[in-house]
């Protein structure tokens, strides 16, 4: 529900309107939890609210990224351990559309740990990817998570 929810909804948006509906709903505390920056009290600041959903998405990334950006050697290491039927499923929790991963894939048909080192390498060079907390929580959702101290040593 929430990833159709995410594809629906631009991004701008997204971290505004799931903040108000944590504080709707009574989980203020969540707010509170992985939005320190961007609220007050549980309520969203003037600077997380939907008349600047850019600051809001800025504020909300800062809050659940560390500044440690994934490195190409992890990148690479993490392509060759990564199962081939984890593949869409660690692309679509890093937020990229499951058909899209499908092209890829079929792109580099003879080579499924280059198809993943491409998407890796795409994911890390959006301007907010590439933090690797992030990739861990996607390995973590795709049921992959015993790969994460693998790929970093």
């Amino acid at each position: 529900m929430l990833f159709d929810w995410k594809r629906k909804t631009p991004r701008a948006k997204q971290i505004p309107d799931l903040i108000k509906a944590l504080n709707e709903s009574g989980f203020a505390e969540l707010v509170d939890d992985f939005f320190p920056s961007g609220h007050a009290g549980g309520v969203a600041t003037p600077e997380v609210n939907a008349g600047n959903p850019s600051t809001a998405a800025s504020n909300a990334d800062k809050a659940l990224s560390t500044k440690r950006k994934v490195t190409p050697g992890e990148i690479i290491k993490l392509s060759k351990l990564l199962p081939h039927g984890k593949y869409n499923e660690l692309g679509v929790h890093l937020g990229f559309d499951f058909n899209y991963m499908q092209t890829k894939l079929k792109k580099h048909l003879n080579d499924t740990n280059e198809a993943i080192e491409h998407i890796l390498n795409e994911w890390a060079d959006k301007r907010e990817g590439g933090f690797i907390d992030d990739l861990d929580r996607a390995l973590d959702m795709a049921e992959v998570g015993a790969l994460i101290d693998k790929y970093k040593k």
